[in-house]
């Protein structure tokens, strides 16, 4: 499976997994593009990034019904918020690292980037 990162612009929120179901539930009304509602139900909740970064995966081809709906501008994002973007994410190992160190330093400002 894929990751796909979807990022929202709207108020701050510290409960990634809501904004995900809210952001599940307003393009499951899509009832004219079944292809999208499968996807949709498909998604897994893989991670969020403060402010408001969601990570979700789930087979190919519904990651691919996602980016389709992006690009035709079917895609509803959770309400009081808009998609400001949507692409791939590639999976990274993560280990843990000093607080403070200057490698912790450094892959926060790569992730960032």
């Amino acid at each position: 499976m894929s990751c796909l990162a979807i990022i929202f612009n709207g108020p701050k929120t510290k409960n990634g997994r809501r904004l995900f179901e809210h952001f599940v539930e307003a393009n499951k009304g899509c009832f004219w593009n079944r292809e999208l509602v499968e996807a949709v139900d498909s998604l897994i909740f893989m991670g969020f990034m403060r402010p408001t970064t969601l990570f979700v995966s789930g087979p190919m081809i519904h990651l691919q019904a996602l980016r389709t709906a992006w690009a035709r501008r079917v895609l509803k994002p959770a309400e009081g918020y808009s998609i400001t973007s949507l692409g791939k994410f590639f999976r990274s190992e993560m280990s843990n690292l000093e607080s403070g160190s200057t490698a912790a330093s450094t892959l926060l400002l790569n992730l960032l980037a």
